[in-house]
């Protein structure tokens, strides 16, 4: 089994993408769900006025765009810290 040296910031790094990523996905996934229950909230109304049915249209749309910034930001943290475990990886040597 191989061994990397990790320095305490190299691990706090590492620790912090790693909650970046899951409380962005963790995020985005319950605005998607915010959208989902708004959007078939409006589906399945009736007699609803229009003015309410635009603001929660409104609302939802918003929550889908921001869910999947969110899940963006969360791709580029994991991806950040697959990238930087990788540099961590090949800059150590092992003896034979």
């Amino acid at each position: 089994m191989k061994e990397y040296v990790l320095s305490e910031s190299e691990l706090g790094e590492l620790s912090g993408l790693q909650t970046g990523a899951t409380a962005s996905f963790a995020l985005g996934t319950l605005l998607i769900g915010f959208w989902f229950t708004i959007s078939q909230a409006i589906d399945f109304a009736d007699k609803v006025p229009p003015l309410i049915v635009t603001k929660w249209h409104v609302y939802g749309t918003v929550a889908f765009w921001t869910a999947l910034i969110a899940f963006g930001v969360g791709a580029f943290f994991r991806i950040r810290g697959h990238t930087r475990l990788g540099k961590i990886k090949s800059e150590t040597t092992h003896s034979a």
